[in-house]
């Protein structure tokens, strides 16, 4: 089932993590992490909102089998962690500087059908369970995802936080994880205009550096290239950018 997802067939994968969720013959744990990765798959197609509606099935399914669960705690940590983490993706991608971005969903179209009174509800008990994480390698992600939105905010002293995050990071020889985390925070410097720290916290991410063809990092990727060009007067090489960004984004939703 791993091999579409990581072919960037992600429409394939869905379905068939999809199926896996309705097996009632296989252990809870695998039902746990068939959700976990429909939850993955739609944050992959840019639906952040069937997400996070995803991620409200993984959470009850794994309360209502607290008895059958080896280290339940770990597994309501795990669902914490990625629920407040899908929650901020979802603020990043709703910021008005980036809505020309071709590949996510529409700002705050992925609400329908919660109220805007459930939807707040909703972040509000995202917000407090996260705040019971302690296992060490979730709890970063929460720190490092706390000081992204404060940075998506204004606060440039949160800045540091991010920047001791991605040193963190790279000691620990997580390579991929230190790639994606430069693009998320480049993009919400790019939310508040912050054009010359993005291409600086890029720029490690030049020359030679290549992103797998059709994945979410290198639609991303590309179209912070461009806004830094546009930022910098660099017409011709922003709308180079942006058509490379375009293009994938329509290969990517094709395959999907």
């Amino acid at each position: 089932t791993v091999v579409p997802l990581l072919r960037h067939r992600v429409g394939v994968a869905l379905q068939c993590f999809s199926r896996v969720t309705d097996e009632t013959d296989i252990g809870i744990a695998r039902r746990l992490e068939a959700h976990c990765a429909v939850a993955f798959s739609l944050t992959e197609m840019g639906d952040i909102g069937e997400a996070l509606s995803a991620m409200e099935e993984f959470a009850q399914l794994s309360a209502g089998a607290r008895a059958d669960l080896r280290r339940s705690e770990a597994w309501q940590e795990l669902v914490a962690t990625l629920n407040f983490d899908l929650q901020v993706q979802r603020e990043l991608r709703g910021c008005a500087r980036l809505e020309d971005h071709a590949y996510w969903k529409p700002a705050f179209q992925d609400d329908a059908p919660l109220s805007q009174a459930d939807a707040a509800a909703r972040a509000h008990r995202i917000e407090q369970a996260v705040g019971a994480v302690r296992m060490p390698l979730l709890a970063q992600r929460v720190d490092y995802l706390r000081a992204l939105r404060q940075v998506m905010g204004g606060d440039r002293e949160s800045l540091v936080d991010v920047s001791d995050h991605l040193d963190w990071a790279r000691r620990k020889g997580l390579a991929d994880y230190v790639r994606t985390t430069r693009i998320e925070t480049a993009l919400a410097l790019l939310a508040i205009d912050l054009h010359d720290v993005a291409e600086r916290v890029l720029e490690p991410l030049h020359g030679g550096h290549r992103h797998s063809s059709g994945s979410t990092r290198e639609l991303d990727y590309l179209y912070c290239m461009s806004r830094i060009a546009q930022a910098n007067n660099r017409s011709q090489e922003s709308l180079d950018y942006y058509k490379r960004h375009a293009l994938s984004a329509g290969r990517t939703l094709r395959q999907n």
